[in-house]
């Protein structure tokens, strides 16, 4: 996130992108962000809301109030010349049941590719597993005004939902929080999908 520049982290582009794409191809696979109440964060900084949860380092502020997002994290600044709050969020799509995890990769590059400015796709991770839940990764740039981002990616699908990890920095800082994004987007975990 940029200082003073309203939050617009990629997860929320990326599922309104979605749900757009699915309507205008006339196919109803993806519906649209899922709204949940608030949810509740551990002092560990592990976020629970209805039925999955994800850790958040416990010095990141914790926002729910950011249209699209269900969570989103973020850094403190690092000092005055901290042009981009490094941030990890987490967003919900309802989707279809016969919507599979690579037919989902697709749609969200295919979006991606159309819409996010100076698009560039670096990495495409084939299906992997984490604490038993499949999911395919994707690490790209994008510009964001005057900014060249990088972006962390993972995406899940189980039932009738897409859960989105996004974290991003600036290029130039995206190895120095490369680790602490993996193991923020490693941590997400489904509790239940009732």
């Amino acid at each position: 996130m940029t200082r003073g520049h309203p939050i617009c982290p990629v997860a929320w582009l990326l599922s309104a992108g979605l749900a757009a794409a699915a309507c205008a191809a006339a196919e109803p696979a993806v519906r649209g962000a899922v709204s949940f109440g608030p949810g509740t964060r551990d002092a560990d900084g592990r976020y629970h809301n209805e039925g999955f949860s994800i850790l958040f380092p416990p010095e990141w502020e914790l926002r729910e109030d950011v249209p699209g997002m269900v969570a989103l994290g973020i850094s403190p600044q690092e000092g005055p010349g901290d042009r981009f709050l490094e941030n990890c969020g987490l967003a919900v799509e309802g989707i279809d049941r016969e919507v599979d995890l690579e037919t989902y990769r697709a749609s969200a590059l295919a979006y991606l590719q159309r819409s996010a400015p100076g698009f560039v796709l670096l990495h495409r991770e084939d299906t992997f597993t984490y604490t038993g839940i499949p999911a395919k990764k994707i690490v790209y740039e994008q510009e964001s005004g005057e900014l060249a981002l990088r972006m962390l990616v993972y995406l899940v699908v189980a039932g009738d939902r897409a859960f989105i990890i996004t974290c991003g920095t600036g290029q130039q800082a995206f190895e120095n929080h490369q680790r602490q994004f993996e193991r923020i987007a490693k941590s997400f975990q489904i509790e239940s999908l009732d």
